[in-house]
C-alpha cells in the first residue's frame, strides 16, 4: 500500500465493539510535521511503511495511554543521571549510556505525535547537553579511554551506547532537521570504521557472541541513507560479514542454510501482523503475540535482587524501560 493511499484513508483501525474510531490518518494537505527525507531510497520496498507522527492520531483508549506517556513520563524524566556518564566518565554501570538515547528516540516520537513544545524545548536542550559530551575523535560513550570497544570488565557495552545514541539523535535529526545531531552522528560512525576491522574484530567488543556490538547494524544503514556516504554502507556489510567469523554468532550461514527458521507456519503471524488492517492469527500460545521485556518480567512477578535500575528508582530516579511485542522470530520495540 503506497503512502498516498494511507493519506487518503479516514479510518486505519475501529473499535469495532463500541463503535469507536480509535486510530486515523490525516488527509492529504492536513499532514503536518514531515521529516527530512533519505537522501538513498530503500533497495527493496518495505513490507510496511511508517508514517510521521504528525500524520496519526490515536483515540480511545491506547491514545490516552500515549498521552499520558508523553505528559506524565516523557516529560517529566530527569534526564540528568542519564547525562552524568557522558560528563564524568565512567559511568555509573555499564550500559548507563544506553538510556539518553532511548529516551531521545521515544521523546521526539511523541513531540512529532503531539506537538508539545515544553518537550520540544526538554528535547533540544538534551540533544545538545549530548552532543557536547562527544570527544573530538567522536567517541561518545561512557568509559575511560583505557576501557574503550572491548570487553573490559564493567565496561563491555561500548558499541550498544554508540548504537542508541546513533537511534536517538538520528531520529531527532529526522524530525528537526538538526544538523550537529546528524554530524555528531557521522563522527561516531567514523570512529567505529576507524576501529572495527583495524584495529580488532567488532565481536571483540560486544556481549553476547558479539551480537550485542552488532546490533548497531541498523542506524549504521539508516546513516548511510541520510547521508548516500558509502563508507557507511561497507561498514554495514562487514557487520553482516562479522557474523561468520569463527566463534561468532554465524547468523548469516544459519539463515542461508535454513537453520536460523523456524517451520514457515510459525512465522504467518509476522505477516499477518505487516498486512494492513488484518487482525493476528490466533493460534497456539507459542504463535500468539506475547510480551517481553521490562514490562513482561515485572508482570510475571520475577523474584531477583534489585537491579540498577530498581535501586535508582529507590533512590527516586526513574530510567526508561523497554518492552516488546514477542513475535515468531522476532520483537516491536516501544
Amino acid at each position: 500500500m503506497t503512502q498516498d493511499r494511507w493519506k487518503d484513508a479516514a479510518d486505519v483501525l475501529d473499535d469495532r465493539s463500541r463503535g469507536e474510531r480509535i486510530a486515523s490518518v490525516s488527509r492529504g494537505g492536513d499532514a503536518g510535521l514531515e521529516p527530512v527525507p533519505f537522501v538513498v531510497r530503500a533497495g527493496l520496498p518495505d513490507a510496511a511503511l511508517v508514517l510521521s507522527p504528525s500524520q496519526i492520531h490515536i483515540g480511545g483508549w491506547l491514545g490516552a495511554r500515549i498521552d499520558a506517556n508523553e505528559k506524565n513520563r516523557l516529560l517529566t524524566v530527569d534526564t540528568e543521571p542519564l547525562l552524568a556518564g557522558y560528563r564524568k566518565r565512567p559511568g555509573s554501570h555499564p550500559w548507563i549510556g544506553e538510556h539518553v538515547g532511548k529516551w531521545l528516540h521515544a521523546a521526539t516520537l511523541a513531540w512529532a505525535y503531539a506537538g508539545d513544545p515544553t518537550l520540544k524545548a526538554k528535547l533540544d536542550r538534551v540533544a545538545a547537553d549530548l552532543i557536547a559530551c562527544q570527544e573530538p575523535d567522536g567517541y561518545l560513550g561512557t568509559y575511560v579511554p583505557e576501557k574503550r570497544f572491548g570487553l573490559y570488565e564493567g565496561a563491555d557495552w561500548d558499541v550498544w551506547s554508540h548504537k542508541y545514541n546513533l537511534i536517538g539523535l538520528l531520529t531527532y535529526y529526522q524530525y528537526t532537521g538538526n544538523r550537529p545531531a546528524l554530524d555528531c552522528c557521522r563522527k561516531m560512525a567514523d570512529l567505529l570504521i576507524a576501529t572495527f576491522p583495524g584495529k580488532r574484530s567488532i565481536l571483540a567488543a560486544g556481549t553476547h557472541v558479539g551480537m550485542a556490538a552488532t546490533s548497531v547494524l541498523e542506524p549504521v544503514v539508516l546513516l548511510y541513507r541520510f547521508t548516500g556516504d558509502r563508507r557507511y554502507i561497507e561498514f554495514a556489510r562487514y557487520i553482516v560479514k562479522s557474523w561468520d567469523e569463527p566463534g561468532g554468532p554465524a547468523i548469516a550461514a544459519s539463515l542461508r542454510s535454513g537453520q536460523g527458521r523456524e517451520q514457515d507456519g510459525q512465522w504467518q503471524g509476522v505477516r499477518d501482523a505487516l498486512e494492513p488492517g488484518r487482525p493476528l492469527r490466533a493460534g497456539p500460545v507459542h504463535r500468539r503475540p506475547q510480551l517481553a521485556g521490562a514490562c513482561a518480567k515485572r508482570l510475571a512477578g520475577h523474584r531477583r535482587e534489585p537491579s540498577v535500575h530498581q535501586r535508582q528508582r529507590q533512590r527516586g530516579r526513574t530510567f526508561p524501560g523497554r518492552s516488546c511485542l514477542a513475535q515468531p522470530g522476532g520483537c516491536a520495540h516501544w
